[in-house]
């Protein structure tokens, strides 16, 4: 991108509010600084850049396009979306009520209720066991 420069700045100052203007040569704002006697700030330009810290206060921003985010520190009462893609997702406090899942791994799962159309399990140890019906080749007990 070739690089843009002001020919011409203006400065224009009316009864309590104040104003900086860069223009192109063919007259474009380029970037321009308002202060406004009602207290509002207007800062436009594609160039402008804010250097060192900075301060927003409360934090508000309503909504913004940013390129990339390290979400290492961010904290919040709720997370809502459509899709959360991640190798791992990892909680010691995680509590699901009720669920309903496509896909489901675990190493160890402590399960309160468990009821499952279809289950392919190589082991299974229970204190008790209750069933309708058990089919199967071959039962072998210890005692």
């Amino acid at each position: 991108m070739a690089a843009v420069n002001a020919i011409q700045t203006q400065v224009s100052t009316l009864a309590g509010s104040w104003s900086v203007r860069n223009l192109t040569s063919a007259g474009t704002v380029l970037s321009q600084l308002n202060l406004n006697k009602d207290g509002t700030v207007k800062i436009d330009g594609k160039l402008v850049q804010i250097t060192g810290t900075t301060y927003i206060q409360d934090g508000v921003i309503a909504s913004g396009k940013i390129a990339s985010l390290d979400a290492g520190k961010i904290t919040s009462g709720i997370i809502s979306a459509a899709r959360i893609g991640a190798e791992a997702i990892t909680a010691d406090k995680l509590k699901v009520d009720q669920a309903f899942f496509t896909k489901f791994m675990a190493t160890d799962a402590y399960l309160k209720q468990l009821f499952a159309k279809s289950a392919f399990i190589t082991q299974v140890q229970s204190v008790t066991l209750s069933a309708n019906k058990i089919s199967g080749g071959i039962l072998s007990a210890i005692n």
